[in-house]
């Protein structure tokens, strides 16, 4: 677990350092790993990201645990469905 927390903690400091998101959501299975798994993450990311960057970011866990993957899918294709314009009819008379 220890070893699994860390290179996620590696991982999350990239992240923080390339992107300086405001929130990062930890999902699916790890989600259910809460604290056991996030918080030694953390201290990972307090080591390796930007010090400012690190002040400015929050760690949660989805509330979606399981669901968020298949979810996050679903709401990928409606959105793509929306946006796609019907193709013009290539029939000719």
């Amino acid at each position: 677990m220890a070893w699994t927390a860390r290179f996620l903690g590696v991982g999350l400091a990239n992240l923080v350092n390339i992107f300086n998101p405001e929130m990062i959501i930890i999902g699916g299975g790890l989600s259910k790993l809460g604290n056991l798994l996030l918080e030694p993450a953390v201290k990972v990311v307090a080591e390796r990201a930007f010090p400012l960057l690190n002040r400015a970011v929050r760690f949660v866990a989805s509330p979606l645990g399981d669901d968020a993957t298949i979810l996050g899918a679903a709401a990928f294709a409606l959105h793509k469905g929306k946006s796609r314009k019907p193709s013009p009819s290539h029939d000719r008379d």
